[in-house]
């Protein structure tokens, strides 16, 4: 903790244990007896930080310093909330200030370092972690940070981080939670299982463990690994290089779909490559929330996922389920029932993804794949009971639309930057 005192060491015993919200009791109790000392409120702010109480947190970090404005803990602190609000423009003005004064911390270094992070420049990430590390080599969460930077980009010659981590702090849960995501990385599924279950049992709310666990369960079935592949593979690319490979994929696609027309011939060697392309795109978008739905029968894997994942697991099942008894109607009754297949076939991507966009995004795309959810109901309807097929045209254009809004956004937030 930055301030001693007796209080203030009860209170920082408390944040240690992870029980913050007796470190925010405690810490209210002691600010009502003793107003006057910016002590308590700092801690206030700390445990509240520390809950996701974001705007709680800025309210008495604004008014910490408003008294002092000045003082470095408080504007650290102020950093770390814009942080976690994305306010990352704002975090990196005031950690530029706070580096033009007499004294430098390496936690200066580390914010900045997850700024960048935020930013997915990972180049810039790694420069201020390795900054960090210059003013304390045993910073053990710039280690950990530097170890999570080269599994996204793919920079083997950065595993001795995770080594110097496990090395310093052999129990520490996201040394070993990184630890495991290179394992994974590396294909090795059942020994990143092991050691996220481990980190898991050390810390239970490890959002890193959490999310390795999900991963490598899934990753147990080929088709999800190769998937989990191909989304580290875009995720250290750029936002253009990722738009040139979409745009590359489908102009191929295209030249094979012509080339096949023009020489039919090569239709049975043309047309299963067009299929595989076709399939390649289409799981990107619909196995994750399939493979969720497998873990709703696990029951580890029901408490790994959150609310929004379990709901589009099930919609997408719903979704499949409706698909598969089309298919059936089509083969054992009637040409009729293609119609509906590809309506539910392709309603899966809506379902599957609608409810993963978080941040102000989340509305627009709730809102936009329900419509779409809706509109292919009533096109599936329109279709058997009259013969009209004009809501399926609208059906097709939203979708279109709707993968067009998924790609902006996914390659927006996901997409490596560069630069300063």
């Amino acid at each position: 903790m930055y301030f001693t005192d007796k209080g203030i060491d009860q209170i920082g015993i408390l944040i240690n244990q992870n029980r913050y919200k007796e470190a925010e009791a405690l810490a209210r109790e002691f600010i009502v007896s003793n107003p006057e000392i910016d002590a308590y409120k700092y801690c206030l702010a700390q445990a509240l930080l520390l809950q996701g109480k974001l705007t709680d947190a800025d309210d008495v970090a604004d008014a910490l310093l408003e008294d002092d404005p000045s003082r470095a803990a408080f504007i650290e602190l102020k950093v770390r909330i814009d942080i976690d609000q994305e306010r990352l423009v704002d975090a990196e003005a005031k950690l530029k200030g706070l580096l033009e004064s007499e004294y430098i911390s390496d936690s200066y270094y580390l914010l900045l370092a997850q700024v960048k992070f935020r930013q997915n420049n990972y180049d810039k990430s790694l420069e201020y972690l390795d900054m960090a590390l210059e003013i304390d080599a045993e910073n053990l969460d710039a280690l950990n940070m530097r170890t999570a930077v080269a599994n996204i980009i793919g920079d083997s010659s950065l595993d001795h981080s995770i080594e110097e981590a496990l090395h310093m702090s052999p129990n520490n849960s996201y040394a070993i939670a990184n630890h495991g995501t290179q394992l994974l990385n590396q294909g090795k599924e059942k020994e990143a299982l092991l050691r996220f279950k481990e980190a898991l049992a050390i810390e239970p709310e490890n959002v890193m463990a959490k999310y390795g666990l999900l991963e490598a369960l899934k990753s147990r079935f080929w088709p999800y690994k190769m998937l989990h592949k191909y989304s580290l593979m875009m995720s250290r690319l750029s936002g253009k290089q990722s738009w040139t490979f979409i745009i590359g994929a489908y102009l191929i696609y295209r030249f094979i779909l012509k080339t096949a027309q023009s020489n039919p011939e090569l239709k049975t060697i043309l047309y299963p490559i067009a299929g595989v392309i076709i399939l390649m795109f289409l799981s990107t978008w619909i196995l994750t929330p399939l493979m969720n739905l497998t873990l709703l029968t696990n029951p580890y894997g029901r408490l790994l996922l959150d609310e929004d994942e379990k709901k589009s697991a099930l919609m997408t099942g719903v979704a499949f389920v409706m698909m598969v008894i089309s298919a059936i109607m089509w083969a054992a009754v009637s040409e009729v029932f293609l119609f509906p297949t590809c309506i539910f076939l392709a309603m899966m991507i809506p379902a599957g993804t609608m409810l993963s966009i978080p941040g102000k995004d989340a509305k627009m795309a709730r809102l936009f794949g329900g419509t779409l959810i809706l509109i292919g109901l009533g096109a599936v309807l329109m279709g058997l009971l009259t013969g009209s097929f004009i809501l399926a045209w609208v059906y097709a254009l939203g979708l279109f639309g709707y993968q067009i809004m998924m790609n902006v956004w996914v390659i927006r937030t996901q997409g490596r930057t560069f630069g300063d």
